[in-house]
């Protein structure tokens, strides 16, 4: 930690579309490894329903 300012953890996830932030994903739990593979899977499924012309 970085006192009085931020904070660096796994798990946390920008959601990028269009090239700008639109969002996040906050995983928190799992150790680093899964936290970051839930987040990944998230981003994931984020993509797909884009590419799909879906985001609901």
């Amino acid at each position: 930690m970085h006192p009085g300012r931020f904070a660096a953890f796994v798990g946390g996830f920008p959601v990028v579309h269009d090239d700008q932030v639109v969002g996040a994903v906050g995983v928190s739990g799992g150790n680093g490894e899964q936290d970051k593979a839930v987040g990944a899977a998230a981003l994931s499924a984020f993509a797909s329903k884009v590419a799909a012309g879906r985001v609901d």
